[in-house]
Protein backbone atom coordinates (compact mmCIF):
# COMPACT_ATOMS: atom_id res chain seq x y z
CA UNK A 1 0.00 0.00 0.00
CA UNK A 2 1.28 3.46 -0.81
CA UNK A 3 1.58 5.98 1.90
CA UNK A 4 0.95 9.69 1.65
CA UNK A 5 4.52 10.40 0.61
CA UNK A 6 4.59 7.79 -2.23
CA UNK A 7 6.41 5.05 -0.32
CA UNK A 8 5.24 1.45 -0.16
CA UNK A 9 5.10 -1.06 2.68
CA UNK A 10 7.21 -3.54 0.65
CA UNK A 11 10.89 -2.70 0.39
CA UNK A 12 11.37 -4.65 -2.90
CA UNK A 13 8.81 -2.53 -4.79
CA UNK A 14 9.78 0.94 -5.90
CA UNK A 15 9.55 3.33 -8.79
CA UNK A 16 12.43 1.64 -10.62
CA UNK A 17 11.24 -1.98 -10.19
CA UNK A 18 9.71 -3.70 -13.25
CA UNK A 19 5.95 -4.19 -13.30
CA UNK A 20 6.28 -7.72 -14.70
CA UNK A 21 8.66 -10.29 -13.24
CA UNK A 22 11.31 -11.83 -15.52
CA UNK A 23 11.36 -8.88 -17.89
CA UNK A 24 8.23 -8.91 -20.06
CA UNK A 25 6.86 -12.43 -19.55
CA UNK A 26 3.91 -13.22 -17.29
CA UNK A 27 4.87 -14.97 -14.04
CA UNK A 28 2.00 -17.49 -13.93
CA UNK A 29 0.71 -20.02 -16.48
CA UNK A 30 -2.82 -18.71 -15.95
CA UNK A 31 -1.78 -15.27 -17.18
CA UNK A 32 -0.20 -16.78 -20.28
CA UNK A 33 -3.33 -18.86 -21.02
CA UNK A 34 -5.62 -15.86 -20.66
CA UNK A 35 -3.48 -13.96 -23.20
CA UNK A 36 -3.89 -16.81 -25.70
CA UNK A 37 -7.64 -16.84 -25.12
CA UNK A 38 -7.80 -13.10 -25.63
CA UNK A 39 -5.94 -13.24 -28.94
CA UNK A 40 -8.05 -16.22 -30.08
CA UNK A 41 -11.22 -14.31 -29.21
CA UNK A 42 -10.00 -11.29 -31.19
CA UNK A 43 -9.25 -13.53 -34.16
CA UNK A 44 -12.74 -15.05 -34.02
CA UNK A 45 -14.36 -11.61 -33.81
CA UNK A 46 -12.30 -10.33 -36.75
CA UNK A 47 -13.12 -13.42 -38.82
CA UNK A 48 -16.85 -13.07 -38.09
CA UNK A 49 -16.73 -9.40 -39.02
CA UNK A 50 -15.02 -10.19 -42.33
CA UNK A 51 -17.56 -12.91 -43.12
CA UNK A 52 -20.44 -10.55 -42.28
CA UNK A 53 -19.07 -7.79 -44.53
CA UNK A 54 -18.54 -10.32 -47.33
CA UNK A 55 -22.17 -11.50 -47.02
CA UNK A 56 -23.46 -7.91 -47.19
CA UNK A 57 -21.29 -7.13 -50.21
CA UNK A 58 -22.43 -10.29 -51.99
CA UNK A 59 -26.09 -9.48 -51.28
CA UNK A 60 -25.58 -5.97 -52.59
CA UNK A 61 -24.01 -7.30 -55.80
CA UNK A 62 -26.92 -9.72 -56.29
CA UNK A 63 -29.39 -6.88 -55.88
CA UNK A 64 -27.71 -4.55 -58.35
CA UNK A 65 -28.49 -6.35 -61.64
CA UNK A 66 -32.28 -6.61 -61.12
CA UNK A 67 -32.36 -3.03 -59.87
CA UNK A 68 -30.71 -1.76 -63.07
CA UNK A 69 -33.16 -3.81 -65.13
CA UNK A 70 -36.10 -2.20 -63.31
CA UNK A 71 -34.62 1.27 -63.83
CA UNK A 72 -34.16 0.53 -67.53
CA UNK A 73 -37.77 -0.61 -67.95
CA UNK A 74 -39.07 2.51 -66.15
CA UNK A 75 -36.94 4.79 -68.33
CA UNK A 76 -38.16 3.00 -71.47
CA UNK A 77 -41.76 3.40 -70.41
CA UNK A 78 -41.27 7.13 -69.60
CA UNK A 79 -39.56 7.79 -72.93
CA UNK A 80 -42.08 5.70 -74.88
CA UNK A 81 -39.49 3.28 -76.25
CA UNK A 82 -40.75 -0.24 -77.06
CA UNK A 83 -39.51 -2.95 -74.67
CA UNK A 84 -37.91 -4.96 -77.51
CA UNK A 85 -35.47 -2.16 -78.45
CA UNK A 86 -35.01 -0.74 -74.96
CA UNK A 87 -31.50 -2.13 -74.38
CA UNK A 88 -30.19 -0.77 -77.67
CA UNK A 89 -31.63 2.74 -77.43
CA UNK A 90 -28.86 5.30 -76.84
CA UNK A 91 -31.13 7.77 -75.09
CA UNK A 92 -32.33 5.11 -72.63
CA UNK A 93 -28.77 3.96 -71.95
CA UNK A 94 -27.55 7.52 -71.33
CA UNK A 95 -30.39 8.12 -68.85
CA UNK A 96 -29.60 4.81 -67.18
CA UNK A 97 -25.90 5.71 -66.93
CA UNK A 98 -26.76 9.07 -65.41
CA UNK A 99 -29.09 7.46 -62.88
CA UNK A 100 -26.66 4.72 -61.85
CA UNK A 101 -23.89 7.31 -61.56
CA UNK A 102 -25.92 9.29 -59.05
CA UNK A 103 -27.06 6.25 -57.02
CA UNK A 104 -24.06 6.02 -54.68
CA UNK A 105 -23.73 9.75 -53.87
CA UNK A 106 -27.46 10.00 -53.23
CA UNK A 107 -27.43 6.84 -51.11
CA UNK A 108 -24.66 8.25 -48.90
CA UNK A 109 -26.21 11.70 -48.54
CA UNK A 110 -28.82 10.85 -45.84
CA UNK A 111 -26.17 9.30 -43.59
CA UNK A 112 -23.88 12.30 -44.00
CA UNK A 113 -26.77 14.66 -43.29
CA UNK A 114 -27.71 12.82 -40.09
CA UNK A 115 -24.10 12.82 -38.92
CA UNK A 116 -23.74 16.52 -39.66
CA UNK A 117 -26.90 17.31 -37.71
CA UNK A 118 -25.63 15.28 -34.73
CA UNK A 119 -22.37 17.20 -34.76
CA UNK A 120 -24.24 20.49 -34.64
CA UNK A 121 -24.02 21.62 -38.25
CA UNK A 122 -27.21 23.30 -39.38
Amino acid sequence: MAGHNGTTDRPDVGEDSPLLQNGATPSTPEASASGDTYSRRNFIHAALLIVLVAIFEFASALQQAPQIQVFESVICRNLGVPAASCGENIEVQSELALLTGWLLPLAVLPGKTIRARREGWN
